[in-house]
């Protein structure tokens, strides 16, 4: 992906920049990213090559602007569409600042409680506004939609046996009332991880890399966030406890810790499907990362999932 395309798509959505050149910053394996700088500032660009990825964010659009409306610390998202060439393209304001992992890494542990404990008031404000765009109307019926679409990615790559495939999400399906709250969906980001977490050179904190924002349980975003950002049990309490204080909207009574093991569970299966249609030498890890997650949720939950 060349830089004049980034410039172009930039371009065709903001017509009265004066672009100056563009720089790689991130390429993952959805989308390439593109620092464009102006004469009046600099831009995001990502391109994604699957023409298929317009819709995400379109999405991505929607719930920016819904996250906004609430005070929700995220970058503005200034279009999206498809080039010429079939790609899928997103523009969005770029905001100065480091990434929290590379931000922690040369940080003390005070340093870093205070990022987490920002991120749970943020995270909190974004988990307090409802959100359904059109979708389902409770989190027992997104997490639902989610654990079926998921398993057809499955079945169709023939991931699993059938038999075994069919076991778990009989078990996670029967799973979603017993330890699911009833409520309607709220707004979640479902990719919350440290490197999609920006603290801007005030050391305020952003949530970054909406693509993936849709109705859902809050408890989601908790996922990524307890495999690869706590340090310590320290820092996991830090981030909760400023959570629960920032939330201004009553929830219904839960087993948290259950939730979450199904939730990391049913993110499990995710990526082993994305992971066999993008890099497929991903697969056995994430098989894995999949079977300790159903081992812990058992102990916890008697042999609900096993």
């Amino acid at each position: 992906m060349q830089a004049d395309a980034a410039i172009d798509i930039l371009t065709s959505v903001v017509p009265q920049a004066a672009p100056l050149g563009a720089t790689p910053v991130t390429k993952g394996i959805f989308s390439i990213g593109w620092r464009v700088h102006t004469t009046d500032g600099d831009y995001l660009v990502k391109i994604n090559e699957d023409s298929r990825a317009a819709d995400d964010f379109l999405g991505a659009r929607r719930a920016t602007r819904t996250a906004l409306a609430h005070g929700v610390p995220v970058p503005r998202l200034l279009g999206s569409g498809s080039d010429g060439d079939g790609h899928a393209f997103l523009v969005q304001e770029w905001i100065d600042g480091t990434d929290a992992e590379d931000h922690f890494a040369a940080r003390d542990g005070r340093e870093r409680r205070r990022v987490l404990e920002r991120l749970g008031a943020v995270l909190a404000r974004l988990h307090d506004i409802p959100y359904t765009a059109d979708g389902p109307t409770s989190i027992h019926d997104t997490v639902e939609t989610k654990i079926r679409r998921y398993a057809a990615r499955a079945a169709k790559l023939q991931i699993f046996t059938p038999s075994d495939l069919d076991r778990l999400v009989d078990k996670l399906l029967e799973l979603i009332t017993e330890v699911l709250p009833s409520m309607s969906p709220r707004l979640t980001h479902l990719d919350v991880h440290l490197p999609n977490v920006l603290v801007d050179t005030s050391g305020d904190v952003w949530l970054l890399d909406m693509d993936f924002a849709r109705p859902g349980d809050p408890v989601e975003d908790f996922v990524k966030l307890d495999w690869w950002c706590f340090a310590d049990d320290t820092e996991r309490a830090a981030f909760h406890t400023a959570y629960a204080a920032h939330r201004t909207h009553p929830t219904p009574p839960r087993d948290f810790e259950a939730g979450l093991h199904l939730h990391k569970i049913i993110t499990a299966l995710s990526y082993v499907a994305l992971f066999a249609e993008k890099e497929p030498q991903a697969v056995a890890e994430w098989k894995q990362r999949l079977s300790d997650e159903r081992r812990s949720a058992a102990r916890l939950l008697g042999e609900a999932v096993e």
